[in-house]
């Protein structure tokens, strides 16, 4: 939780609330999306 906090948090807009966030815990990247499956998609294309 305190890495959401210090540095997922800052980075998510006004605009993704209420959104998913994946977060990948080795690398520190993460995917926002109101779709489950769409955010881990996009964490894994960032992964890629």
């Amino acid at each position: 939780m305190r890495y959401y906090e210090s540095q997922v948090r800052p980075q998510v807009e006004t605009g993704d609330r209420g959104k998913i966030v994946a977060i990948d815990i080795e690398t520190g990247a993460f995917g926002v999306d109101a779709s489950q499956i769409t955010a881990c998609d996009r964490l894994k294309a960032l992964n890629s």
